[in-house]
């Protein structure tokens, strides 16, 4: 319970510390080992999968934003499948709800789904996210909106 208090946990209240020390320590409630118990690397995952949304599956890199809007124009890079995939969208434009389309060098493609042959033999890509109402495919043709059950 001493954790629930911030002030006296004295940590960061995103990490997971190895110990924390007790009363009798010249520091109670000092935490300590924070960024060694495997709390950085969730951190990272959970900004870079459920933030800026890239998420590698069996069939491809999904790429589903879902930004507060003060986090304004973002560019992140990952390496998927021995490619450097640089995706940028502007996190003001969000819509939550709607589909994002994507643009891989400048070209629509029909999901938000980047498979292995957009990337095959490329050392790099680049990815453009939007979001919209209405997704284009390929053939730049309107195509029906995802629906969400």
């Amino acid at each position: 319970l001493r954790a629930a208090d911030a002030e006296a946990y004295r940590a960061e209240p995103f990490v997971t510390p190895g110990n924390v020390d007790g009363p009798d320590s010249q520091t109670p409630g000092k935490a300590g080992w924070t960024w060694y118990t495997g709390s950085a690397a969730w951190l990272n995952r959970v900004c870079l999968e459920s933030v800026l949304g890239l998420r590698p599956t069996w069939d491809g890199l999904v790429i589903d934003p879902c930004p507060w809007p003060g986090l304004g124009n973002i560019q992140v890079s990952r390496l998927w499948r021995g490619t450097k995939v640089t995706v940028r969208f502007d996190a003001a434009k969000h819509v939550a709800g709607a589909p994002v389309g994507l643009r891989v060098g400048g070209v629509p493609i029909e999901s938000n789904i980047l498979l292995p042959e957009h990337v095959q033999g490329l050392s790099s890509i680049e990815v453009d996210a939007e979001w919209s109402a209405w997704v284009r495919s390929s053939a730049d043709r309107v195509v029906s909106p995802r629906r969400t059950p």
